[in-house]
């Protein structure tokens, strides 16, 4: 787990572009931070005070507004402008923190972590990352630890989302070696993507 995937360098530079755009998704930059992730918060799901993780933090909206509410917070994205504008916003109290990271890449992140939470990363990822990242979850995640996976939408032309009904499945068995999915529900990704809603896993730490 010292490299990422083959593909690692082309989707670095992907997002690196993406990142440097002015206009770039207006959905990612919002300031808002998304109802399902607040629910999680709300609930206690994501315990008082915790020591979370933001992965592909992005611009660091979500992640500061988890600070705000008590959280001690470290976020990371393995694109450079995403970490420079999130500090430029958010980086000047010193919580959250911000650092560029691939969570593909073993020992890229250190713990440990009570809480983490995923909003638009894991679902990008080419399937030979996918062990990479979650023995690296594993790795930095209490025993015990909650875990909050948002999965974007799916194609509209495929049938919007989940149009198999094998979502589900799918995620348990990629995550089931060190994780158990505790409830499955729709996801609001919030802000202003128009995406019409996804989904979201809430596991523990096994």
């Amino acid at each position: 787990m010292n490299e990422g995937p083959p593909d690692a360098d082309r989707r670095r530079r992907k997002w690196r572009e993406r990142w440097s755009q002015a206009e770039f998704s207006r959905g990612w930059l919002s300031e808002e931070i998304d109802p399902t992730v607040a629910a999680a918060a709300d609930s206690r799901f994501f315990p008082a005070g915790a020591r979370l993780l933001d992965i592909g933090c992005g611009g660091g909206h979500i992640a500061a507004a988890l600070a705000g509410r008590g959280y001690r917070v470290t976020g990371i994205d393995f694109a450079e402008p995403a970490i420079e504008q999130a500090i430029a916003r958010h980086g000047a109290s010193g919580n959250p923190q911000f650092s560029v990271a691939d969570f593909c890449v073993g020992g890229s992140v250190s713990g440990p972590f009570e809480a983490a939470l995923d909003r638009g990363c894991f679902h990008s990822l080419p399937e030979p990352a996918m062990p990479n990242y979650v023995g690296n979850l594993a790795r930095v995640l209490v025993p015990g630890g909650a875990f909050l996976l948002l999965h974007k939408p799916g194609k509209k032309r495929a049938g919007g989302v989940d149009p198999d009904g094998t979502l589900a499945g799918r995620i348990a068995a990629i995550f089931s070696e060190a994780f158990k999915i505790v409830e499955t529900g729709r996801a609001d990704f919030g802000g202003e993507t128009g995406m019409a809603p996804g989904f979201a896993f809430k596991m523990r730490r096994s």
